[in-house]
């Protein structure tokens, strides 16, 4: 019964989460001057990543004079829907960001129609992830987004009243992500070897930590445990290898930093010192709607491990996008996770879908 509680919370945020980004974008677009919007569209790249862009043909016919012009053909072409969102709400893949913004609009959007994902992680091991998110762009430049993260804690529970006869009656964990990111410096402006850079700042704030704590006597404070919320700084940069540079389809590497003083990404709460890490994320555009990656993320365990808590490792995963149409992603994917809490999880199946309005 706690689990489907929790579900529904969930589904509950992102209705609101959704209406709260969608009817403003949508009430906007029905008060809008067609002729204006028109304009827009005509004189803009829709492309979200180099390599992808979209051709936009549009015939204009002399209507009279009470309405001098009308578009004979109104549909362009929208940009893939890429990059997909991180478990942690932002542009990316599933662990990893990339400097790419998600569902910016073409040239001259003040604001891009938002995007929402549900990812889906199961570690085989009797816990499970799922995190809910929603995106919008502004300007092309500024990404905003929040994503809730559910974690199932499975057996931990049980594990922790075996070794200390200590009991909680907390079945899982909720993280609140909030997420800002900004790019500042485009692909190729100072020439075709120069990548896109965005800075990002992800507060966090893990709603079940502390009662966790509580209920368990101190021992994850006696681990590391400091606060329930955190900041994360990234900075992220991105480079797209155009095709047939190497004989090869488009190659898009991704490099990052990371600082932050996240257990398990925050969602075994926060420790006192910051740590810097490196992520980096590797995916090759197979065809057109068709894309294959890997990405890994290092990860700095803040805490020192008391039975039955593990020590983190780093993350690897390997994932295949398949583009359905112009809004809407399907994903899956394979990762390496390490260590979750008490259980080690070699493999990890991963399942996204993501839309973008």
């Amino acid at each position: 019964m706690a689990r489907i509680s929790r579900l529904a919370q969930v589904l509950a945020v992102v209705t609101l989460s959704f209406l709260c980004s969608a009817v403003p974008a949508m009430a906007a677009d029905a008060l809008a001057d067609p002729v204006e919007s028109l304009l827009v569209f005509n004189n803009a790249s829709s492309a979200a990543m180099p390599g992808l862009e979209a051709q936009e043909e549009y015939s204009l016919a002399l209507a009279g004079e009470e309405t001098p012009y009308f578009p004979t053909s109104v549909q362009p072409q929208k940009a893939p829907p890429l990059p997909l969102h991180t478990i942690e709400g932002v542009g990316g893949a599933l662990f990893v960001p990339t400097a790419y913004l998600v569902n910016p609009g073409p040239e001259g959007t003040v604001a891009g129609m938002p995007a929402v994902s549900m990812t889906y992680l199961n570690t085989l091991k009797g816990k499970d992830l799922l995190s809910v998110a929603v995106t919008r762009t502004f300007w092309r430049k500024l990404e905003v987004g929040y994503a809730l993260t559910r974690l199932y804690l499975g057996n931990l529970p049980h594990a922790i009243w075996k070794g200390t006869g200590l009991s909680t009656s907390k079945g899982d964990v909720l993280l609140h992500n909030f997420n800002a990111r900004c790019l500042i410096l485009e692909e190729n402006t100072f020439g075709d070897w120069c990548p896109s850079v965005v800075a990002g700042m992800q507060t966090k704030y893990n709603s079940s930590m502390r009662d966790l704590d509580n209920d368990l006597g101190g021992i994850p404070a006696m681990m590391g445990y400091e606060k329930s919320n955190g900041v994360d700084y990234v900075l992220t940069f991105s480079k797209t290898i155009p095709p047939d540079t190497f004989g090869l389809p488009p190659i898009i590497l991704t490099a990052g930093v990371r600082n932050s003083q996240a257990s398990n990404m925050g969602l075994t709460g926060f420790g006192k010192d910051y740590s810097t890490t490196f992520e980096c994320d590797i995916a090759v555009l197979l065809a057109e709607n068709l894309a294959v990656g890997y990405e890994f993320r290092q990860k700095q365990d803040p805490y020192h491990p008391i039975a039955p808590f593990k020590k983190e490792y780093d993350l690897h995963a390997i994932r295949c996008a398949w583009i359905i149409n112009d809004r809407l992603t399907l994903a899956g994917a394979l990762s390496y996770m390490g260590t979750l809490t008490n259980t080690d999880v070699p493999l990890a199946l991963g399942l996204q879908l993501k839309y973008e309005f």
